[in-house]
């Protein structure tokens, strides 16, 4: 699972003209207005010695990182890439953990597109927090994405806590969704790995061998396989995630 902090064009990935780029942009303009890119971020890549930040704790079950770990300061510049087709794309990651299955991280890139003729060997979820970008098949189709709007439908509840869900993606060992829930406690499960990124809210999850973590929006957690415990909500929580088998 990655989190996107793409520039690729305010951003564009994949074989893509800059006249293409313009016009997704332009239409983004249109239809929620030029206030929309008042405070767009930077393209200027991190340093390529990044400066340390606390880590997260190895030995906690519990992976959790603030947004700020996943800062453009933070991440590891790997320099420009050694082919592309227009632009000066440079990449930067971090990584959060890795448990041998899911590996979850961040990602940054700068203006540019380039080919990709490598399959993937693993399904990749990434969350956009800032800049836009497309996805090229071979055939010709193209996927353009942007940071989310997680405004979805929802349903269902949490025991007698108010909550709702929504699935957005579900194929093989992978889901995709949203959830929010209202202030209150109850007690979890998970069979499958989680991870998650909290956009608005604040609770506490704690694991049943006394780990206590604290949540807001920004931050970012990976739960074990099998992982037990409590939630209590204290400020309405919203948050997208995904889980493996």
């Amino acid at each position: 699972m990655l989190l996107f902090r793409c520039v690729l064009v305010g951003g564009v990935a994949w074989r893509c003209s800059t006249s293409l780029a313009s016009s997704y942009l332009e239409s983004l303009q249109l239809s929620t207005g030029a206030a929309t890119f008042a405070n767009a971020p930077s393209t200027s890549s991190p340093s390529p010695s990044a400066p340390t930040s606390s880590p997260p704790d190895d030995h906690s079950p519990i992976h959790h990182a603030p947004l700020s770990y996943l800062s453009h300061p933070h991440l590891t510049s790997k320099g420009p890439r050694a082919t592309f087709d227009w632009g000066a794309p440079q990449d930067a990651s971090r990584k959060l953990c890795d448990d041998g299955v899911f590996r979850a991280g961040a990602w940054y890139c700068s203006e540019g597109g380039w080919e990709s003729p490598n399959g993937k060997g693993a399904t990749e979820v990434f969350y956009v927090l800032e800049g836009h970008g497309m996805l090229g098949d071979a055939d010709g189709a193209q996927h353009w994405f942007g940071p989310v709007n997680s405004n979805d439908a929802l349903y269902g509840n949490t025991e007698s806590v108010q909550s709702a869900s929504n699935t957005f993606y579900d194929v093989g060992p992978t889901k995709v969704g949203v959830w929010t829930c209202e202030p209150g406690s109850f007690e979890v499960s998970y069979a499958n790995r989680q991870w998650f990124h909290v956009l608005e809210g604040t609770m506490f999850i704690s694991g049943r061998d006394g780990t206590s973590k604290r949540c807001v929006a920004g931050d970012t957690v990976m739960l074990p396989e099998g992982w037990t415990g409590y939630v209590d909500v204290v400020e309405g929580v919203k948050k997208v995630w995904t889980t493996a088998a």
